[in-house]
């Protein structure tokens, strides 16, 4: 019994560790970027992202979609030299645009990988009148 106990403080303490554990060159930076895509006769668009704050407002713009959106980029317990970005790289703030007849699909770029991550924290889209916007999940497929 004295063996298991043991066994169990060697692995609770080791998780612990490995949760604890931070590097120096751990970074997160913050950004915000405004993004006008025309629609030329489309009638819907469809975001795809993983973002929880998104809202929809009536847009100012006619055949313009204007998109406002927040985000974090970071790494966190990567152990091999990388650049510390000092403000968030504009292509990630981007949705990548397709179009599918009448609907544009916008794609954001958003990924978590293994010590990376970038996440849009919060999407305020601007459709003009007469056009249906709705968000649905990212692709994971999508580059």
């Amino acid at each position: 019994m004295k063996l298991l106990a043991a066994i169990a403080m060697l692995v609770c303490s080791a998780i612990t560790c490995v949760g604890c554990s931070h590097s120096s060159d751990d970074f997160m930076v913050k950004g915000k970027q405004q993004q006008r895509v025309t629609l030329g006769d489309a009638s819907e668009v469809v975001i795809r992202c993983d973002c929880p704050d998104r809202e929809i407002l009536p847009g100012k713009l006619n055949g313009v979609l204007v998109i406002d959106a927040r985000g974090r980029y970071g790494s966190f317990g990567y152990y091999g030299d990388q650049d510390k970005p000092r403000s968030m790289p504009e292509d990630l703030m981007t949705f990548a645009a397709t179009r599918e007849g009448g609907t544009v699909i916008l794609q954001s770029k958003e990924y978590a990988y293994m010590h990376h991550r970038h996440l849009l924290t919060k999407v305020r889209v601007h459709a003009p009148r007469g056009v249906q916007v709705r968000f649905e999940p990212r692709s994971k497929d999508a580059p």
